[in-house]
């Protein structure tokens, strides 16, 4: 799974799920979010610069998470922004900042998981993953990004959806309990494997 689809899901389940239409519109904004200058960094920067900094402070922290209205949303990410949102998503500019008010504090808490917009690495481990059958159901040794630089893999999850793995992907790995994953190896892999501080 995609670290973009982990933080959906997560946003998903913490709403108590979501439409097709409000999980695309959430997906354009975590790429917002992703490609801005500073990352989401960034957006709170610009939350602050706009007056709301101690609202996306609380979001950022472990605590409960302010309400935000249409209206502020409108103010901080601005028209031009939301309306390629709108005509990505076929909305007008009320409906999108409506649907972005209802998920935007619960996504940047999601992103912040230990009150932080920074995620910290022990480590950096190069090595290569030989094609091979698909192997047994496991758990992730630890929180862990996994860099696939070349080759290609299928990662099977607990709910049985099956993800495919291309070069170029960036994954989380975070299902450390729990029925875990299973690991095809369909073409030789070369893979960077990033372990994340608890």
């Amino acid at each position: 799974m995609s670290i973009f689809d982990s933080i959906l899901g997560q946003v998903s389940g913490a709403l108590g799920g979501m439409s097709g239409q409000q999980s695309g519109l959430a997906g354009s904004v975590l790429n917002m979010i992703n490609s801005q200058p500073g990352g989401l960094a960034g957006l709170v920067q610009n939350f602050k610069d706009k007056g709301l900094g101690s609202m996306v402070s609380s979001w950022v922290a472990t605590g409960p998470n302010p309400a935000i209205s249409p209206q502020q949303v409108q103010h901080v990410l601005g028209n031009e922004q939301l309306q390629q949102f709108a005509a990505q998503h076929g909305l007008n500019l009320d409906q999108v900042s409506s649907q972005i008010a209802q998920f935007l504090p619960v996504l940047v808490d999601k992103l912040t998981p230990n009150g932080t917009s920074a995620m910290k690495a022990t480590g950096i481990e190069f090595s290569s993953r030989p094609a091979a059958p698909a192997g047994d159901w496991h758990t992730g040794p630890r929180r862990q990004f996994v860099i696939t630089l070349s080759g290609r893999a299928e990662l099977e999850v607990a709910n049985g959806q099956k993800v495919p793995i291309e070069a170029g992907n960036i994954n989380l790995i975070e299902d450390t309990t729990g029925k875990g994953h299973i690991t095809h190896n369909i073409a030789d892999r070369i893979v960077v494997t990033i372990p994340l501080a608890e």
